[in-house]
C-alpha cells in the first residue's frame, strides 16, 4: 500500500504502478522512472521489485534493481511511498565493484529489530583482488526514519539552503582507500574559521567528527579521513557554528 489509503497496490510490466481502489482502472497510475531513460531497458518488466517501509513512515516504499546496467557493473534505486505518492525516484544505490552484477537479487525484512524494514542486495560477482577471485556478497543497508520524498522540498530534511552547498568526490569509496574529498560552496564564511563536518550512519548515530579550517572565504576542498568506518551509507553533514551549510550521501564499499 504506497499511498496509504488502504488498498493494496501492484506492479505491472513497465514498471507501472496500479493504485488500489474499488473500481481498479486497465491504465497505471503512473509509472516508475530511473535515473536515466535507459535505465531498466536490459531486463524492465522481469526485474524482481521488493518492498517495505523503510523510514517508517506507514507508507510501503519500492525498490527495483537493474544488475545488467552500464556493463553489468548493476545499480539499485528506491522509490519512497506517501500520500501523494509518484514515480520520481528518492534514493540511488550504485554499484560498489565493476562488473558485479549488484542488484541481481534483494531481500527486505526487518534484520536487526528495530522496527524498520531493512534492504539486503547481492553482488554475486563482487570481487576484491582480481576478477579470478569472483566470491561475491551480500550489502545490508539498514531502514532510516531520515528518509523523505525528494521531490517534495518541504520533507526533505537533507536538502541544503540554497546559498550553501557541499559535495563529495570520489563518491563512492573503498574502505581500502578511504579518502574522500568534501567541496564546499557557502556565503558569510570567512577565512579560518572553523567548519565542523560530521558523519551519521542511517540509523542517525553520529560515527565521526571533523573540524577543519576554511582556507579561502566561502569556499574551499577538503580531505576527509574515512579510515575505520564500516561499509554502509552514510549522510555527511558540514556546518558553521548552529548554521547547516548542507548534507549529502557517502557510500563506502
Amino acid at each position: 500500500d504506497m499511498n496509504g489509503d488502504g488498498y493494496d497496490d501492484f506492479l505491472s510490466y513497465g514498471m507501472n504502478v496500479h493504485l488500489g481502489s474499488p473500481a481498479l482502472s486497465v491504465s497505471p497510475s503512473f509509472t516508475l522512472s530511473g535515473p536515466t531513460a535507459s535505465w531498466g531497458g536490459s531486463n524492465s518488466g522481469i526485474l524482481l521489485m521488493v518492498y517495505g517501509d523503510f523510514n517508517g513512515d506507514g507508507y510501503d516504499d519500492i525498490v527495483a534493481s537493474d544488475h545488467r546496467w552500464s556493463l553489468f557493473n548493476g545499480d539499485v534505486v528506491i522509490w519512497l511511498g506517501g500520500q501523494n505518492v509518484n514515480g520520481t525516484y528518492d534514493l540511488r544505490l550504485p554499484a560498489p565493484e565493476i562488473g558485479s552484477n549488484f542488484g541481481y537479487s534483494k531481500a527486505t525484512g526487518d534484520f536487526n529489530g528495530d522496527g524498520l524494514c531493512d534492504l539486503a542486495v547481492s553482488a554475486p560477482y563482487y570481487y576484491e583482488g582480481g576478477p579470478q577471485f569472483e566470491q561475491g556478497k551480500v550489502f545490508i543497508y539498514s531502514g532510516n526514519t531520515a528518509l523523505a520524498d525528494t521531490t517534495v522540498g518541504n520533507e526533505d530534511e537533507l536538502a541544503p539552503d540554497i546559498t550553501n552547498s557541499i559535495c563529495i568526490y570520489p563518491n563512492p569509496i573503498s574502505r581500502n582507500e578511504p579518502f574522500t574529498n568534501l567541496k564546499l560552496n557557502s556565503t558569510g564564511i570567512s577565512r579560518y574559521e572553523r567548519i565542523t563536518v560530521e558523519i551519521f550512519n542511517l540509523k542517525g548515530q553520529k560515527i565521526k567528527t571533523w573540524d577543519i579550517a576554511a582556507d579561502n572565504p566561502g569556499s574551499g576542498d577538503y580531505q576527509i579521513d574515512c579510515e575505520g568506518i564500516a561499509t554502509g551509507i552514510y549522510f555527511i553533514r558540514a556546518k558553521h557554528r548552529t548554521e547547516r551549510l548542507g548534507s549529502t550521501k557517502l557510500l563506502i564499499y
